[in-house]
């Protein structure tokens, strides 16, 4: 049986600093590794010891900053800019006095997870106004990609994206698909 692979990620802030084993991982850019130039971090999967996984989500939660860094496997340390909205943090309890954290940025347009079901789970919520039949997501979906309305992040063990589209966006290619014959009412 092979060891799952884990990175390591951590908060500082003044004299604190927690770390964590990195389960998976979402940023809006792939990181960079020169000096200064950071990624903007969407979420995080993680594990550690109950006082680290307290003090990441006291930082997480509030409206005091920290320093967010990881360390990937095959890559040395990057850090990461923390979403500039709180993030919806869920932890739970596992053994030997050990968490789980999951930590979500407060984003509306965070997708959590990049597939047909989620895009559609999207189209049919109240954010839009266009109607949309389920066979025409994978479509809409291209179309949304090329227009870089819908963004793939860069992920570790993990598939999310940003949807920026609006509903004006969302009519505007629905007619161009039914116009252009590429969405057939069946």
């Amino acid at each position: 049986m092979t060891e799952p692979i884990l990175g390591s990620c951590g908060i500082s802030r003044e004299k604190a600093c927690w770390e964590l084993k990195l389960d998976a991982l979402a940023c809006a850019d792939p990181p960079h590794y020169a000096y200064g130039v950071q990624s903007t971090l969407y979420l995080f999967s993680a594990v550690g010891p109950a006082t680290s996984v307290k003090g990441v989500s006291a930082i997480l939660r509030g409206d005091q900053r920290g320093n967010f860094w990881a360390s990937l496997p095959g890559c040395g340390k990057v850090y990461y800019t923390l979403h500039s909205t709180k993030f919806n943090v869920f932890k739970a309890r596992l053994a030997f006095d050990h968490w789980h954290l999951l930590a979500v940025a407060s984003e509306p347009r965070l997708m959590t997870s990049f597939s047909q079901r989620a895009l559609w789970r999207e189209f049919s919520s109240p954010r839009f106004s266009t109607p949309v039949l389920r066979g025409w997501t994978q479509w809409i979906g291209k179309r949304l990609l090329e227009s870089n309305l819908l963004k793939k992040l860069d992920c570790f063990r993990c598939e999310a994206a940003i949807l920026a589209a609006t509903s004006d966006d969302l009519d505007r290619i629905v007619k161009e698909g039914i116009r252009g014959k590429h969405l057939q009412f069946e």
